[in-house]
């Protein structure tokens, strides 16, 4: 959700209200800084901290804000190995060596 979309909701509500994704709502406490940093009409993100703190997106269901999951990723993904786009190889094309378990051997 933009700043923008956020702004367009807020005209039309009478109380303001965060739930999160369990359900469960938390009180409105937020410092706005639009003027401040002379941010642009930007994606939204909210950290609230409860047993730990959490980053969530922000979407709104016509009644309250919603506090949506996100999802972490690596920082350093040209370092740390794992490839962008995962490999697709077709199981028979893997050998396996001859010191595999055969499931008719009973070995298993």
């Amino acid at each position: 959700m933009t700043l923008s979309e956020i702004k367009n909701h807020l005209k039309n509500t009478q109380k303001i209200g965060f739930q999160l994704p369990d359900g469960s709502l938390v009180p409105p406490h937020f410092h706005v800084t639009e003027k401040i940093l002379g941010i642009g009409d930007l994606e939204i993100e909210v950290e609230y901290q409860g047993a730990t703190i959490g980053k969530y997106g922000l979407d709104f269901d016509g009644t309250h804000f919603l506090l949506m999951n996100t999802h972490t990723d690596c920082l350093a993904k040209d370092t740390c190995g794992i490839p962008e786009e995962k490999q697709q190889v077709a199981l028979s094309a893997i050998e396996t060596p001859a010191s595999s378990c055969d499931p008719s051997s009973g070995c298993c």
